[in-house]
């Protein structure tokens, strides 16, 4: 069997599951824009992290390789984007055709940290797997417009861990409590 190394999740969403709007995020909280960065960016041994990502996730982040991170985006055109990107241009940037392609190629990287970032499909695919670490997830306590959904309940999750912060929406200028919670799944159940 071909190994796989364990991986890590992580997830905003607001009250109902929602976490995306015309493929970005409904929301911009700098607390939770620096947890995530500096939780997928840490690493005690000094390797760049690895992000797994779909590939309208990548189109959301324009297309930049985060500070300290790789990138692999999963999608059905790998030849299409494998032109698109020369070397030049490739720099930590790889593309695979299925998550668990990323998977078997991310266990190349041994000191790196591997982030599942979205979207549903791979977070679907991410909690029904048996190598998912930890998730962490940030619970909006709000209500917002958004057209992709999960239903965190769905995978029995039990979650600890839990600090709450209050924080500013940039898009409404209106305070939201932010939880910020670790979680792992209970496979016994």
């Amino acid at each position: 069997m071909t190994q796989v190394p364990r991986f890590n999740l992580i997830i905003a969403t607001d009250i109902n599951g929602g976490f995306s709007y015309n493929n970005n995020l409904p929301w911009r909280f700098l607390k939770d824009s620096n947890f995530y960065n500096t939780i997928t960016s840490s690493n005690i041994i000094f390797s760049n992290n690895i992000l797994i990502m779909g590939r309208k996730t990548w189109d959301s982040m324009k297309h930049k390789v985060p500070k300290n991170r790789t990138v692999f985006i999963i999608t059905s055109n790998c030849d299409k984007y494998n032109n698109e990107y020369d070397e030049n241009k490739k720099k930590n940037i790889y593309f695979f055709p299925s998550f668990e392609d990323s998977l078997i190629n991310a266990y190349q990287f041994n000191d790196s940290v591997v982030w599942v970032v979205g979207g549903y499909q791979i977070y679907d695919e991410a909690l029904n797997h048996a190598h998912c670490a930890s998730i962490y997830h940030t619970l909006i306590a709000g209500e917002f417009v958004s057209d992709k959904k999960i239903d965190l309940n769905a995978y029995n999750i039990k979650w600890s861990n839990v600090h709450t912060e209050t924080d500013t929406n940039v898009h409404d200028g209106l305070n939201y409590i932010l939880y910020f919670k670790r979680g792992f799944i209970d496979r016994h159940h």
